[in-house]
């Protein structure tokens, strides 16, 4: 497309473009009820050992009135699950999760009813069973009855358990890739900013404890920077929006056109990477945790020495990656 532009933040300074993003959303009421939650929950639980985790996808719109957006298969259960062991080894855990991904314990309801009314197998029922009509429907019913006792226990157990760890868990949401780069960035510098203890006051070193920032959400690889999105839905043969001019949204009819033909050309820019920024400057005395998609073949050129685990049998198998010197 003629006239690409690459997204960079003014000037280069990706602190200082998330700062101006996080401007503008502290003038939401949401933003407000959020800081509030966040500040009473840390105060809360100081002393305690605190994490933050994140989970989930990020969706890259394709509208700022977001009709359409780009996105990934993240459930968040990885992150869920991690947030369920943090919280029964004693940490205080602020969940920084996409809108509607799996939460710690309530995401197994999810799957129990999934389980529930998947269709009976035929292990379950045998040929003179499947002869027999009446025999047939007694069973299935029987087994339907037998798996509805399952999922009421199942939600009971969940519900008892998120209730136990209720108080030492914050969820917050975020929905876009920018939403959650601003609120990691915000949740880092406001969790760290606590003044360090006097060095011989014993009972606050004893107390000041590291920030865990656990990153398992799925980052996107690319995206259109909000000040570049059109306003509104395209349309089939909407090159710009009715009430838009090429004068007034330059950009935005760069990274996204439709052509008179219904055809839909769209132009992303990379997503910033913010791990070393993180480690360096928002969460400096932090111990991080991150996960990255990559292949086999660039571990090996990497060198280094990696948990992995395959996309087909994520929640079957973890594979060491260990990088031999005699190799």
């Amino acid at each position: 497309m003629e006239g690409e532009a690459n997204f960079c933040p003014p000037k280069g300074d990706l602190d200082a473009w998330l700062q101006t993003q996080e401007d503008e959303l502290r003038q939401t009421p949401e933003w407000n009820i959020s800081s509030a939650r966040v500040a009473d929950f840390v105060g809360r639980n100081r002393g305690q050992r605190i994490a933050l985790v994140t989970s989930g996808g990020t969706a890259a719109p394709l509208e700022l009135n977001t009709v359409r957006f780009i996105d990934n298969f993240s459930t968040g259960q990885r992150g869920a699950v991690s947030a369920e062991y943090f919280l029964k080894a004693g940490y205080a855990v602020v969940f920084l999760h996409r809108r509607y991904s799996f939460v710690p314990f309530m995401h197994r309801i999810n799957r129990g009813v999934r389980a529930t009314y998947r269709p009976s197998t035929a292990t379950t029922m045998t040929a003179a069973d499947y002869n027999n009509p009446v025999t047939t429907m007694a069973k299935r019913r029987e087994i339907e009855d037998n798996a509805v006792q399952g999922l009421v226990s199942l939600v009971a157990d969940c519900t008892r358990n998120f209730s136990k760890f209720k108080d030492r868990l914050l969820l917050l949401e975020f929905f876009t890739v920018e939403d959650y780069l601003v609120k990691l960035r915000w949740l880092c510098r406001l969790m760290l900013q606590t003044p360090a203890p006097l060095e011989d006051d014993v009972d606050a070193v004893r107390q000041s404890m590291p920030l865990l920032v656990y990153l398992a959400a799925a980052v996107s690889d690319f995206f259109i920077p909000r000040d570049l999105l059109p306003q509104h839905k395209l349309h089939v043969g909407d090159g710009v929006p009715s009430e838009q001019t090429e004068t007034d949204h330059v950009f935005s009819s760069r990274c996204v056109r439709v052509g008179t033909n219904g055809s839909l050309t769209v132009h992303l820019s990379p997503v910033p990477k913010t791990l070393r920024l993180l480690t360096s400057v928002w969460a400096r005395d932090a111990f991080v945790v991150s996960f990255k998609v990559i292949s086999v073949r660039l571990l090996a050129q990497k060198r280094i020495t990696s948990l992995a685990v395959c996309c087909t049998t994520s929640a079957q198998k973890l594979v060491l990656l260990r990088h031999s010197a005699c190799q």
